[in-house]
């Protein structure tokens, strides 16, 4: 009995992870404005305030038009219950699914199938684990050949974010500043805080035979 209802269970939940994971890690990129909810002129506007912002300054009017117009196309992903409910059912009975009993268009209904199947591959691809040890690995080469330097390596062990702290009455707030504090741009090191002058150049630390600290 609970062998059947996993077997029944499991192209649901599996489903349901799939619609989760697609909205939560990606965007869609299409030219249809139908699809997912406009940004809204509020949004729109902070946007292309964003975009101005990263621009160099000598970047041309007709360059930065482009720029904006391949990130317009940019949508955030918002699959609404009743049409993961669809989704499901379309892809479950493929071509014997009705489109027009539900109510949706079977156009829609195409690009909707595609950004499911193409994130299920994206996903299955990103989660193999021998991908991940990989990239992990290759990433770890690649920090202790270039910036991991000892400096670096012990900011990273006594940061914020890897220390518990004990004295805070409320750990909802203290975490919460902490969020806050590390989402801020240049963001001062523990030693800067200190008042202490570091050089955290891998070049430099080799070639004068550790980091130099300065009060």
């Amino acid at each position: 009995m609970i062998f059947i209802f996993g077997v029944l269970l499991y192209p649901i939940t599996e489903h349901s992870f799939i619609t989760k994971a697609i909205r939560k890690f990606y965007m869609a990129r299409t030219k249809d404005n139908t699809l997912f909810p406009e940004l809204g002129e509020f949004r729109s506007a902070k946007l292309n305030e964003k975009i101005d912002k990263m621009l160099p300054a000598d970047c041309s009017v007709e360059a930065g038009d482009k720029l904006k117009s391949r990130i317009y196309k940019h949508r955030i992903i918002y699959i609404k219950t009743w049409l993961s409910i669809q989704m499901f059912f379309a892809k479950l009975l493929g071509p014997f699914f009705c489109y027009s009993c539900c109510g949706l268009n079977k156009h829609k209904a195409s690009k909707y199938m595609r950004l499911y199947e193409r994130g299920e591959e994206t996903i299955e691809n990103e989660l193999d684990i021998c991908y991940i040890i990989r990239t992990l690995r290759n990433l770890n080469i690649y920090m202790k050949n270039t910036s991991m330097t000892k400096t670096v390596k012990f900011e990273i062990e006594h940061s914020k974010a890897n220390i518990i702290n004990l004295d805070e009455d409320s750990f909802s707030e203290s975490s919460e500043e902490d969020e806050s504090s590390s989402d801020q741009e240049g963001q001062k090191s523990m030693f800067e805080e200190a008042g202490i002058k570091v050089s955290t150049s891998k070049v430099g630390s080799a070639s004068e035979g550790g980091n130099k600290y300065k009060a």
